[in-house]
């Protein structure tokens, strides 16, 4: 495929904002001892450390999206086998 066949593949698609996900609050807890830490990280059901410097309550799932995409059709029968078959593996359909 060459570069002006993709750009056309492009042409007139919706544009796509990814909302930054912020926290609704930011809070500073400080902690006295290891004991209280440790009773902290329970109450969280979270590790931490001294050396913790945020966390999300509750706890961020990370990667949960990876790998999926949005697509209304497979690549067009012209890419390469290879390229398609990977291509599959990471489409996710709900």
């Amino acid at each position: 495929m060459t570069k002006k066949e993709s750009q056309d593949l492009w042409e007139g698609m919706p544009e796509f904002q990814q909302e930054k996900q912020e926290a609704y609050a930011t809070i500073i807890v400080r902690v006295p001892d290891a004991e209280s830490l440790d009773k902290l990280s329970e109450a969280l059901d979270q590790k931490l450390t001294p050396k913790t410097k945020s966390v999300w309550f509750p706890k961020l799932i990370k990667g949960l999206n990876r790998g999926k995409m949005y697509v209304d059709a497979l690549p067009p029968s012209k890419t390469r086998k290879r390229k398609r078959s990977r291509v599959r593996r990471k489409v996710i359909v709900d």
